[in-house]
């Protein structure tokens, strides 16, 4: 991540993806994003949680394509104080058009966030349960990210990220009313020019996005610690399938 590290506690705007994992060999996100270089700390991630630096694909202009940390949660540029605002970790398709935090990075910072799934919790009485989602035919995919760089004064800038969320598919529904955008390798060129659509037809190229096949797996509580970040967080809960899934 670049520049200071914000340490104090922020209220998070949690629309739907809040927890991930991206279990990918450097290797193969070098491959499938064509990239230029893979930071020399890079390491797969278990349970990737809001605030942490997270990995995300930009385009520089005669750089190509790089692997970069940026923080979770959007800090728009004009942001005063941060630690007194919500961290908006997601941005809903149905009004980035609209929201001042957004618009700018909607047509000049789009990104790419590699993934190989994300965690939801179904809610059952006063017991929240954890999943495992994943898309049956992508091994790795991308959430449709933006981008933010926030100039503390006298300090080192901090660029921040946020995932675009869309209405979840109905298998999903069951688990959570919401999903993140999910972008398959024939569709990363088009979300990373964005001089090139208009504005106004983003938010509809978005809604028409081929949702992929996907499976959820409960898993056990050892996902529910940010704490934990090791390969027990993939792991089934005992005795449970797939919860659901869709061909």
């Amino acid at each position: 991540m670049r520049g200071a590290e914000c340490s104090a506690p922020f209220v998070v705007l949690r629309d739907m993806c809040g927890r991930y994992h991206l279990t990918a060999a450097a290797q193969e996100l070098e491959k499938l994003f064509h990239l230029d270089q893979i930071p020399p700390g890079y390491k797969t991630r278990y349970n990737i949680a809001p605030t942490q630096p997270v990995a995300v694909v930009r385009r520089h202009p005669h750089k190509g394509a790089r692997l970069e940390p940026l923080r979770w949660g959007l800090l728009p540029h004009w942001m005063k104080e941060p630690r007194k605002s919500t961290l908006m970790i997601n941005a809903r398709i149905e009004s980035i058009h609209q929201r001042r935090a957004f618009q700018g990075a909607l047509e000049r910072r789009r990104c790419l966030i590699p993934a190989t799934g994300f965690y939801e919790w179904r809610r059952v009485g006063k017991s929240r349960i954890p999943h495992r989602i994943e898309a049956v035919d992508l091994p790795i995919f991308a959430f449709a990210g933006l981008w933010e760089r926030w100039q503390p004064a006298g300090q080192a800038p901090i660029d921040s990220v946020t995932l675009v969320t869309t209405r979840a598919v109905a298998p999903l529904a069951f688990i959570h009313q919401r999903m993140p955008v999910l972008l398959s390798p024939d569709r990363f060129d088009q979300w990373m020019m964005p001089r090139i659509q208009p504005k106004e037809a983003v938010q509809s190229w978005l809604k028409d996005q081929p949702s992929p096949s996907l499976r959820a797996i409960r898993v056990t509580d050892h996902v529910n610690n940010v704490a934990h970040d090791d390969a027990e967080c993939l792991k089934g809960a005992q005795s449970v399938g797939p919860l659901f899934s869709r061909p």
